[in-house]
């Protein structure tokens, strides 16, 4: 409450209570509200969560990038070791009664199909035969070209970013109508598909055709359902070219 101010008889000053109320002003204290906190954590967290997705699709970018160019020097390799033994590599099944031999074996003593990986190794080991193709093989990082060691032996293999194994597509032997009067002729190439060709893609003009699973590390199968997890999973392969299809 306030005072006034009055004279008294004598001409002192008195002081007189004041019925007004000074109205104090509310100070609000420095801070945040808990809402506010609430609101500044949830787009920091969004952020995060952008940042992250954009950083992991630009990882992945690079990696089939750097896939992509090891799968192109490895074709580059085959060809110089192909123009210096001036004939295409050749592939099968190393038992014919003739005793041919091929480069790669493409199938066993029963008929099933090597794995396309070892096939791959086959293939490593044939064409370091050649000083140039090996010039090539030395441009691809240790990363990727890697050496292992089995059963005393010694052999490259070649690992994806992903450190799935690449594997070798290749697109079947030529018919032998003398050694097996059942070849049946089932590309426009004029080979036999082979079961690798049926499920991972249909190599073109007798070429090899070198894939990586890619980022899911899982081939899949061309052959499944379009809506199942196995053709899903086909999507994101790395291939050296892009392989042909009967779709």
């Amino acid at each position: 409450m306030s005072r006034r101010y009055g004279t008294n008889k004598d001409g002192g000053t008195i002081a007189q209570p004041c019925g007004i109320n000074r109205r104090r002003t509310a100070r609000r204290s420095p801070g945040f509200t808990l809402i506010e906190l609430v609101v500044v954590i949830s787009i920091i967290l969004l952020l995060v969560g952008l940042t992250m997705s954009v950083g992991l699709a630009v990882r992945s970018q690079s990696e089939t990038r750097q896939t992509e160019n090891v799968l192109i020097l490895l074709d580059q390799a085959v060809k110089q070791w192909q123009i210096a033994a001036d004939r295409q590599l050749s592939w099968g099944k190393n038992d014919t009664p003739v005793g041919a031999v091929y480069d790669v074996e493409g199938e066993d003593a029963g008929g099933s199909p090597i794995p396309a990986d070892v096939q791959l190794i086959q293939l490593l080991e044939r064409i370091r035969t050649n000083s140039a193709a090996r010039d090539i093989l030395a441009q691809i990082d240790n990363d990727f070209l890697q050496q292992e060691r089995e059963d005393n032996v010694t052999f490259l293999t070649l690992v994806d970013p992903w450190d799935s194994p690449v594997c070798l597509i290749h697109p079947g032997r030529l018919p032998d109508l003398i050694n097996y009067p059942t070849d049946f002729v089932g590309d426009i190439d004029g080979t036999i598909r082979t079961d690798h060709e049926n499920r991972f893609g249909i190599a073109l003009n007798r070429g090899l055709l070198f894939l990586s699973a890619g980022p899911d590390g899982e081939f899949g199968d061309l052959r499944a359902d379009p809506g199942s997890d196995a053709f899903k999973q086909t999507q994101d392969n790395v291939y050296s070219y892009k392989p042909g299809s009967d779709q």
